[in-house]
């Protein structure tokens, strides 16, 4: 029985840790006209223009 507690503890940890890792913010990009989550495209920006953002 401790073990099962033991053990049922350890994949309620995993389980979180793991979902936490999901998810996704726009904070921080909200500024930069670049940034896209799902644009795949490459695009060309000088080295100055890209140390802006």
């Amino acid at each position: 029985m401790k073990h099962r507690t033991l053990y049922l503890g350890l994949m309620l940890c995993a389980t979180q840790s793991l979902s936490a890792q999901n998810i996704k913010t726009e904070k921080g990009h909200e500024n930069n006209p670049y940034y896209s989550n799902t644009d795949t495209k490459h695009i060309k920006v000088s080295d100055a223009e890209w140390k802006k953002y």
